[in-house]
């Protein structure tokens, strides 16, 4: 099984982009590396399908749709323990390797 950390680093990746739970801040692939290289959530992870309820709601808390040029138009992807994932709502991203457990 994979690392929640591995989960997080393939869907950023692949174009997705990363919120953490508790703070909203979307993180950026540097910030995972750093993470990954810290020894943080190294835990075993799996993708949670997108029906789970969540507090975070979009990649870009607060911010007004269109406002600076930024395209908020984003779908959820899926969540792990400690972060939502979410992908271009216009993209398509091939699937993850970690699957929820059926």
């Amino acid at each position: 099984m994979d690392k929640e950390i591995e989960i997080l680093l393939e869907a950023n990746s692949k174009g997705c982009l990363i919120v953490e739970k508790d703070s909203h801040a979307l993180w950026e692939r540097n910030e995972l590396l750093e993470a990954q290289q810290e020894g943080l959530y190294q835990e075993e992870g799996i993708l949670l399908p997108p029906e789970q309820q969540v507090e975070v709601t979009g990649p870009f808390p607060g911010c007004v749709p269109g406002a600076a040029g930024i395209n908020l138009d984003y779908q959820l992807l899926g969540q792990t323990k400690h972060f939502v994932i979410f992908l271009p709502a216009e993209g398509s991203v091939p699937p993850l390797r970690a699957k929820a457990p059926d």
